[in-house]
């Protein structure tokens, strides 16, 4: 049987194909230009296709970012988030696996909650830095959002400190400009 939404429900959102490559089709509302092939110009302060941040150079290697939370559903989402913004993302779940992670995968981000269990946020902000292994944008996404929570995270050397829930702009925002 079809199903059909009720007489004046709203239409159902459309999924798309993820294998299609989201620069070969122009944002809405714009329109490829006649005979152009590949993706449509970017003007400055655009923020492109699906919210994806404009790339300088389509040949560049994908930037590399490790979320490392311990609730697994909060990981998944971010990570899930990042990815469909075009980044080669990984997940780690404690301080010893991020490390460990952090080694093999060399990530450019870091996104990292603070109240891990055993080895803490703060301490491990420390060890990746320690290491060379923090990127070039260290930040801690966490629950805790006090002032001196906010010191803490500076003194353990983050670059930026987020509170969550995240705003998904100020994210994109910070991750693009590493």
């Amino acid at each position: 049987m079809e199903h059909r939404p009720a007489a004046g429900a709203p239409p159902r959102a459309h999924v798309l194909d993820d294998t299609r490559d989201a620069r070969s089709a122009p944002p809405a509302g714009r329109q490829a230009r006649p005979g152009a092939s590949g993706p449509p110009e970017h003007r400055p302060g655009d923020q492109g296709h699906g919210g994806l941040p404009p790339e300088d150079n389509a040949e560049k290697p994908r930037r590399r970012i490790m979320v490392v939370d311990d609730n697994l559903d909060s990981a998944e989402t971010m990570a899930e988030l990042v990815r469909i913004w075009g980044y080669e993302v990984r997940t780690a779940h404690d301080g010893p696996a991020a490390l460990d992670t952090a080694r093999a995968f060399r990530p450019h981000v870091v996104l990292l909650d603070v109240g891990l269990p055993g080895m803490d946020g703060y301490e491990l902000a420390r060890r990746l830095r320690a290491e060379g292994l923090s990127g070039d944008l260290l930040v801690s996404v966490t629950g805790y959002g006090q002032e001196e929570d906010r010191r803490r995270a500076e003194e353990a050397g983050f670059d930026h400190h987020l509170t969550k829930p995240v705003d998904p702009e100020t994210l994109l925002r910070l991750v693009s400009q590493a």
